[in-house]
């Protein structure tokens, strides 16, 4: 509450609603926890999109922006590291202008189970290891992908298995023509 003097001697008494803070705190631990590790490699960007991606919101039930994230990091002291790019480990756009596939190429890659995805969440950037996508299976994928434009055939025919038409029968007969 306060008081206007005004200037012939009249005084207003006035009092202004304090707008309630939040009792202690909302926030999850899991919350500070999940951001701690996406920080590590992360801008406070990226962090938001994947916070609203999995439908978590601020203690106050908004959406994340940059610059919420960044006050959250400064209420909980979280430092921004210095981002340093891992040489044995790529994100998946990476991985396709290394391999020079596209999309759909690295996502059979990882169906398939020769390349595995290494994500601190749901919605994060893959990290794809150097050496599996180095790997012998890996290059051979990539070599039929590029010459017939489709993935390799998954399995193919094992070894001593029976032929459904013999050899015999794959000759056409004279008469047949």
């Amino acid at each position: 509450m306060f008081t206007v003097h005004w200037t012939g001697g009249t005084c207003t008494p006035l009092s202004v609603n304090k707008r309630a803070t939040p009792v202690g705190s909302r926030t999850d631990p899991s919350l500070t926890e999940l951001v701690r590790r996406l920080v590590e490699s992360l801008s406070d960007g990226e962090i938001a999109r994947i916070l609203n991606m999995k439908k978590l919101m601020t203690a106050r039930d908004l959406r994340w922006t940059q610059d919420r994230v960044e006050a959250f990091r400064t209420t909980h002291p979280i430092k921004r590291t210095k981002q340093v790019a891992d040489p044995d480990f790529l994100t998946g756009q990476q991985a396709r202008d290394y391999l020079r596939i596209g999309y759909h190429g690295l996502t059979t890659l990882v169906r398939r189970g020769l390349v595995r995805t290494n994500q601190v969440t749901d919605f994060a950037p893959w990290r794809l290891s150097r050496a599996e996508l180095d790997s012998q299976p890996v290059q051979e994928f990539v070599k039929v992908l590029k010459a017939t434009g489709r993935p390799p055939a998954q399995g193919g025919s094992p070894e001593g298995q029976q032929l459904l038409f013999p050899e015999k029968s794959r000759t056409p007969r004279k008469d047949a023509l």
